[in-house]
């Protein structure tokens, strides 16, 4: 597993975050990628790494496109060199998807990434996979996010007012992906209830 994610998963990580470099060159640098306006991220399913048996995008590499499309958006909007700066790191601690239509071999895709809420702890983030040329929805997916550091959570306010943006002027989701991010953020709080609900693990003395 070790060994896959240095010769497979790095390297997409790295040229992710290489395209999101370059985006940021050619900006002007006011463009609201993933708050006022979705950033686009293009691929093609691979045949070697993304299908499956079953001749279209494995689910699990939905996800992996998810994160790919993370990086090239932190990388583009600064996000990315503020988190070095600081030390800090994107945690995912929630993934909600919902798959509409397969993702062929070679099928070009985009995936719409938009910031949909925060506090001053969580970020949620909205992906959403199109069709390029006709942009019809492939599948949507929701990531729950924090930003630690130094063992500790940073504040998602201070990323944003980073890179010249106000959380307070965060736009309103669609009333879909507000009904989605309420569901996971129900099942999230139920999670929690259940783990502090549960006895403790006896101690071995005690078996």
């Amino acid at each position: 597993a070790v060994r896959a994610m240095v010769v497979v998963h790095a390297p997409r990580v790295a040229l992710a975050i290489l395209r999101g470099r370059a985006q940021r060159a050619r900006s002007s640098g006011d463009e609201g990628w993933g708050f006022f306006k979705p950033h686009v991220y293009s691929a093609r399913a691979g045949v070697f790494f993304d299908i499956d048996g079953m001749g279209h995008m494995n689910n699990a590499a939905y996800l992996v496109h998810c994160e790919l499309a993370r990086w090239e958006l932190t990388a583009a909007t600064g996000m990315l060199e503020y988190a070095m700066k600081e030390r800090a790191a994107f945690i995912v601690a929630m993934t909600a998807i919902r798959y509409k239509r397969e993702i062929k071999p070679l099928q070009r895709f985009e995936i719409h990434t938009q910031l949909i809420a925060s506090d001053d702890k969580w970020m949620t983030l909205a992906h959403e996979f199109r069709a390029p040329d006709t942009g019809d929805p492939l599948a949507v997916a929701l990531c729950r996010a924090v930003l630690k550091q130094h063992g500790g959570t940073c504040s998602p306010r201070a990323l944003l007012r980073a890179v010249g943006l106000d959380l307070d002027l965060c736009p309103k989701p669609r009333a879909e992906l507000k009904a989605a991010l309420q569901s996971c953020e129900a099942l999230d709080a139920a999670l929690r209830d259940a783990a502090r609900s549960q006895p403790a693990a006896p101690r071995p003395a005690d078996r």
